[in-house]
């Protein structure tokens, strides 16, 4: 049993990693290891929604009382159990946990005929870029291009300063600054600068 558990439960982590998931090998192993209880009678290991789901059927004897077996230190583990688990009552108190920190949910229900189902689930996670998907185009024309450089190089700076290193008049020099300025290359101090 314990190889069994083992390899269930790592394959079952490495499937819905594949696809995506965030469930961690914990809630795996131990959902995994309660099969032990069923003595893996008709077990099916469903994992959907891209990984973020793991369904664990049997058609063992079941769990009468759902909201016991949620709580620490439960256990209807017997003596031949525990010779293959830590039979301590920990496994569902763990996975309700460690899903509740990752605003996930556990759900305990009797399988039809006989046996029980156990649904881990979370959210996909919402995949943020760390960069803009596409780059806004700016049209800078070659004096804005130098009054940019120049207002990097010389920074802060203002208008009059602009126009004397370019050649050109200061509300030339302006212009240019109020069109960086709207683009959001630069911005402006009260002093103008």
């Amino acid at each position: 049993f314990p190889e069994l558990i083992q390899v269930l439960a790592v394959r079952s982590h490495a499937l819905a990693s594949e696809l995506g998931g965030r469930l961690p090998l914990t809630i795996f192993r131990e959902l995994v290891e309660n099969l032990v209880h069923a003595s893996f009678a008709g077990v099916v290991i469903t994992i959907l929604d891209g990984g973020n789901t793991i369904r664990v059927s049997d058609q063992g004897p079941g769990i009468p009382d759902k909201e016991a077996a949620l709580r620490p230190g439960f256990t209807s583990a017997d003596a031949q159990a525990k010779r293959f688990i830590r039979g301590v009552g920990s496994g569902f108190s763990v996975i309700k946990r460690t899903l509740a920190e990752m605003n996930g949910f556990l759900e305990i229900e009797d399988n039809l005929g006989r046996g029980t189902v156990v649904t881990a689930r979370v959210d996909p996670s919402v995949h943020t870029p760390l960069a803009p998907t596409s780059v806004p185009a700016y049209n800078l024309h070659g004096r804005q291009l130098k009054t940019l450089l120049l207002t990097v190089e010389l920074a802060p700076v203002g208008p009059t300063r602009i126009a004397q290193e370019l050649g050109v008049s200061t509300s030339t020099a302006y212009r240019d600054l109020v069109s960086l300025e709207d683009a959001g290359f630069v911005s402006s101090r009260p002093t103008g600068h």
